[in-house]
């Protein structure tokens, strides 16, 4: 893999140690943020918190966004706008980020780990739908687990590295079994099935603002739908359960200290402005990647028909554990940064005894997937 080597090299030919995403800021971010700290507003209360949630709106297409201190606290306020709470079950996937399941756990609800599609390594349609037929009936508008007569109340679905998974079918096979559908696109802003942008198909869509992600507020998130309940319900949670009382301060419920500061708006302001550049740069990344792997036994990861993918983390497929890992080993002791995925969640000590159906290509996928160098830069130099 020289050739995959010497490409990355020569791209941060001015780096010792080649990151594998990290953010695009220039002057534009640091004027915008200054702005805000000259105000004296740099807390949870400003003017760029308002704008910032606009512009995800006009981005995105959604109806409302409530902006978070984070994707996770973002997944932990769109779980609860729907009531899901302790003894209930969620479905998802173990193929994902621990946030995925740790913002079911901060409910007390349960995750269940189905298993993923070859072809968007997010959760696959058809399993879903022979796992609830199998494990599940649906009575009096509610999805019960039959072992234990536990209500299903959501599924969690998540468009890893920025390819959006089977949406539309997940959508429908949700809205048969009476399941709530949240989408976790954490990571794919920019990302589109069809003409419609992820995050926004699902009931609820949520997004990450972390330091990695294709634009950055530093860290934060946003939680978005179109229904005008769920959004005051996120946004009532996610300041402290606030109630206005006039001079005296007075609450109504345990609420969440999640609200975005506004200097981090300011920042995502700024981010957002320059979105479209970073999606072309992307674009031109996995283009390059795509050529270089045409000529191996490696496939790289791609959008399915009728998607465009943000391009977040550029990964590719190794034939076996054994050259996955040579090839890491190798990127590694160049001073490019590559990585495996993710711990698969049912393996981690704190789910080890959650629900799960058998996880054959979640396995396959985890055992031969490294995500390779993806930062815009390595397109070439901003202006």
């Amino acid at each position: 893999m020289h050739e995959l080597i010497n490409y990355i090299k020569n791209k941060y030919s001015h780096l010792d140690r080649i990151p594998l995403h990290t953010p695009t800021l220039g002057e534009v971010e640091k004027k915008t943020v200054c702005d805000v700290i000259d105000t004296g507003y740099i807390s949870s209360v400003g003017r760029a918190v308002d704008e910032f949630e606009r512009a995800i709106c006009d981005f995105t297409g959604s109806k409302n966004c409530v902006v978070s201190s984070s994707g996770t606290a973002a997944l932990h306020l769109a779980l609860m706008s729907i009531g899901v709470g302790r003894d209930d079950l969620v479905i998802t996937q173990a193929f994902s980020f621990v946030a995925t399941a740790n913002a079911i756990s901060y409910t007390g609800a349960k995750p269940i780990f189905l298993d993923i599609a070859v072809d968007t390594w997010s959760l696959c349609p058809k399993n879903l739908e022979k796992w609830l037929y199998k494990n599940t009936n649906f009575r009096m508008g509610k999805c019960i687990l039959n072992s234990t007569s536990e209500c299903i109340k959501s599924v969690v679905v998540m468009n890893t590295f920025g390819n959006p998974g089977h949406l539309l079918a997940i959508k429908k096979i949700c809205k048969e079994w009476g399941l709530i559908l949240i989408e976790d696109a954490a990571e794919s802003l920019g990302s589109f099935y069809g003409n419609t942008h992820t995050g926004i198909i699902g009931d609820i869509g949520i997004y990450s603002f972390n330091g990695n992600k294709i634009i950055t507020t530093g860290g934060g998130g946003a939680v978005v739908t179109s229904d005008n309940n769920i959004a005051s319900r996120v946004k009532h949670l996610s300041t402290t359960a606030k109630v206005d009382s006039g001079t005296f301060f007075d609450h109504d419920e345990i609420g969440y200290n999640y609200r975005m500061p506004n200097i981090n708006a300011a920042l995502g302001l700024a981010q957002l402005s320059k979105i479209n550049q970073f999606l072309y740069q992307k674009r031109l990344i996995a283009y390059e990647y795509m050529s270089i792997f045409e000529k191996t036994d490696m496939s790289f990861f791609k959008e399915i028909n009728g998607t465009t993918s943000n391009y977040w983390l550029c990964s590719v497929l190794c034939p076996n554990k054994k050259i996955r890992n040579v090839l890491l080993n190798d990127l590694l002791d160049s001073g490019i940064e590559a990585r495996p995925p993710w711990k698969l969640l049912h393996q981690l000590p704190m789910y080890n005894s959650s629900l799960t159906d058998k996880l054959r290509i979640t396995s396959d996928i985890y055992e031969r997937a490294i995500s390779l160098p993806s930062t815009p830069l390595l397109a070439g130099r901003n202006e």
